[in-house]
């Protein structure tokens, strides 16, 4: 809260409806004072100014300063700026909400009679409009929350980022379901390849690891395995060889803009989140009408979470200036105050602060008056009158923005290093470690259960031709057929009838070669 504040105009002052017409020759002693009274408002609304021995301001400028004059210049007096710290009876009792709701407080209405009004935006509520009147509203004042910047994510697995983790899902999801659609065509339908029984089909067409396999193969653009002969199959694999496509296409451009931007995660992005954080703690200054808002908020649990925190982590700050160094040196730390502070100082310190998108509480406000005074009307409808001009809002581009050295275009994007790409080697890496995992399983089975099975199959196969009534010899080779693997059986069971093929088709050929 800044507050400037105007010394008491004599009553003898000529006061209309319309006009105020004093005399030029009047001076009104204005006194700026901060929120602790002990100093003149901060930047944008009063910026530095020497101050004299007698405590008196020179050529100060600020927003604040500019409002005061466009009253002085429409209603014809005459300003002196000074700092007192005598008005620190008025400070409390504007901001205070303790006090002003004690019953000492009230004591302090007498210093009303040597102050008639207090420019500044100040917002208002219950308490206050029960001792001060408003002049205005003619700006409107939100709280809005800013804490120290956070750092660009560098994570090694950046590049899965693009997708949501929901968008995986659906992504296995789809491969599974196309590999398991394509195994259920191309098994039930007669115009497979190998239901018809043509030269050369493989019965891989009909298995079902065989073909999911291919649909994952496919999808991952390496080729498919199994190219279905029938159309229901063909029609099936078109539409999904066209929704890879353009997945692969919405990745890649994703990537393109994803893995090279600066991507800074937003530590809080709502009340709640800062209510129930382990990790950040909310303060602000004290004695502000923000703390106030919260503690009259007894319905909002989240609101009255806040609230207690608040009191917990009371910080002895008195100026925004302080808040932000506090941000900087504990990170950790959220600082809630008025909004169009936060964005004049964000706006010089963009590289060591960051604000949050949670803007809430919006009140109007404008300046303080004390009650009875005969020049409060006319100065409400001027200050109205700037607000619906627009005067007002160009006051703030014009303090807000003339000085402003963060740059909007300022290009957020970063070259790629390494460490962005090491999570595709990570998963490289425990690729091969799976697949090392796996081939010891091989080995272990094929050189101890593949043995067991072998000496329990040759048992089984001892016992059922042992009283039968064949040759000896003939039962040692089927014995022996049996216990061997059923591929190296069947190639032994059937090497005379492939070697007599053979013999027969080369003696074809060397005919027909003869006859040409």
């Amino acid at each position: 809260m800044n507050v400037a504040v105007i010394r008491q105009i004599p009553l003898s002052y000529l006061i209309t409806p319309t006009e105020i017409d004093v005399d030029s020759h009047k001076d009104i002693d204005i006194d700026l004072v901060s929120i602790n009274a002990t100093d003149y408002p901060e930047s944008p609304f009063v910026n530095d100014a020497v101050v004299t021995s007698d405590g008196k301001l020179t050529n100060p400028t600020g927003m604040i300063i500019d409002v005061v004059e466009l009253l002085a210049e429409r209603f014809h007096f005459k300003i002196n700026l000074c700092t007192q710290s005598t008005l620190h009876i008025l400070a409390l009792f504007l901001v205070e909400y303790s006090t002003l709701l004690s019953s000492t407080s009230y004591t302090h209405i007498h210093a009303w009679q040597y102050i008639d009004m207090a420019a500044g935006p100040i917002s208002f509520n219950e308490p206050r409009s029960k001792v001060i009147h408003q002049l205005g509203p003619f700006m409107y004042l939100s709280t809005a929350l800013a804490g120290a910047k956070s750092s660009s994510d560098n994570s090694m697995f950046k590049m899965f980022r693009p997708f949501h983790f929901s968008t995986w899902i659906a992504v296995t999801f789809t491969v599974l379901l196309g590999g398991s659609l394509l195994f259920i065509l191309n098994r039930y339908s007669p115009f497979c390849a190998y239901n018809l029984q043509l030269p050369g089909a493989s019965p891989d067409e009909i298995l079902f690891t065989q073909n999911l396999w291919s649909a994952l193969s496919g999808f991952l653009q390496q080729g498919c395995d199994i190219y279905p002969l029938a159309f229901s199959g063909r029609a099936l694999l078109v539409v999904f060889w066209f929704t890879t496509v353009a997945l692969h296409a919405t990745w890649q451009a994703d990537m393109t803009a994803f893995m090279t931007r600066k991507w800074i995660p937003l530590p809080i992005t709502s009340l709640h989140e800062l209510a129930y954080s382990q990790t950040y703690q909310p303060f602000a200054i004290a004695g502000s009408s923000i703390i106030t808002d919260f503690a009259t908020a007894k319905e909002n649990p989240v609101m009255q979470e806040l609230y207690h925190k608040l009191l917990r982590n009371q910080r002895l700050v008195e100026t925004t200036a302080d808040a932000i160094s506090l941000l900087l040196d504990d990170p950790t730390m959220i600082f809630l105050h008025d909004k169009h502070v936060l964005e004049y100082f964000f706006n010089r310190n963009c590289n060591a602060i960051q604000m949050f998108p949670v803007h809430f509480g919006q009140t109007p406000s404008g300046f303080a008056v004390a009650p009875g005074r005969e020049f409060e009307q006319p100065f409400t409808d001027y200050l109205i009158h700037l607000y619906e001009t627009g005067s007002i809002d160009r006051l703030f581009k014009k303090w807000w923005f003339a000085s402003e050295v963060c740059s909007t275009s300022e290009a957020h994007y970063q070259p790629m290093a390494l460490k962005d790409l090491m999570g595709a080697f990570i998963i490289l890496t425990v690729a091969l470690a799976v697949s090392l995992l796996v081939l010891s399983v091989e080995f272990v089975h094929f050189s101890c259960l593949r043995q067991f099975a072998l000496r329990r199959k040759h048992r089984r196969v001892a016992d059922n031709t042992a009283n039968c009534d064949e040759p000896a010899e003939r039962r040692r080779s089927a014995m022996m057929l049996n216990v061997l693997p059923e591929a190296t059986a069947n190639s032994l069971r059937y090497a005379g009838r492939k070697r007599a093929s053979r013999v027969y088709n080369a003696s074809v050929i060397d005919l027909q070669f003869a006859n040409q």
